[in-house]
């Protein structure tokens, strides 16, 4: 009787890793990291985002908490002019997408005039409703010389993803 339920046991295993691995293989979904920006493509200022090769290159991310994977090709001029565009690994977020958020963190020792406001945020939910949070609007159209990160969030239909975009504003 022993033997028979190892033999049971062991045909479990194997359908179980065979189910595994088919279905694996049948996914839409390739093996891409999660919520790092993967799914879709992005210009910032009409210059192209791509993948940030090594972040320790640059001094001015060391003390940045967040892993920053991306990059623009070339340095803007300031205007945060953000467009995005689907890629083969669009399906993760799904149709439809939509730039949500876009926030700018300086990582130099530019001045960047703002003024407070209140926004709301969908994610986090209080009581049923979204929360209000105090925020920092700017008050000019494009941001003087220095090194940026552009967090940039989207919304699909099926999900959402976010780039963290190292960017450098040149001089006039």
């Amino acid at each position: 009787m022993k033997l028979f339920s190892s033999i049971k046991i062991l045909h479990l295993s194997l359908y179980t890793s065979i189910l595994l691995f088919t279905l694996n293989g049948c996914s839409s979904q390739p093996n891409i990291p999660n919520y790092r920006g993967y799914t879709f493509d992005a210009l910032v200022d009409g210059v192209p985002v791509v993948e940030l090769k090594d972040q320790k290159k640059i001094p001015s991310l060391q003390d940045y908490v967040r892993d920053v994977r991306w990059q623009t090709s070339k340095p803007i001029s300031g205007y945060v002019n953000v467009a995005i565009s689907p890629n083969k690994h669009s399906g993760f977020v799904g149709n439809n997408a939509y730039v949500e958020d876009i926030e700018i963190v300086l990582l130099s020792n530019a001045h960047i005039k703002t003024y407070s406001a209140l926004s709301t945020d969908n994610s986090v939910r209080i009581n049923g409703g979204a929360a209000v949070t105090a925020v920092n609007v700017m008050n000019q159209k494009k941001l003087p010389t220095g090194e940026y990160v552009i967090r940039l969030k989207i919304h699909g239909s099926k999900n959402w993803d976010r780039k963290e975009i190292y960017t450098y504003v040149r001089a006039k």
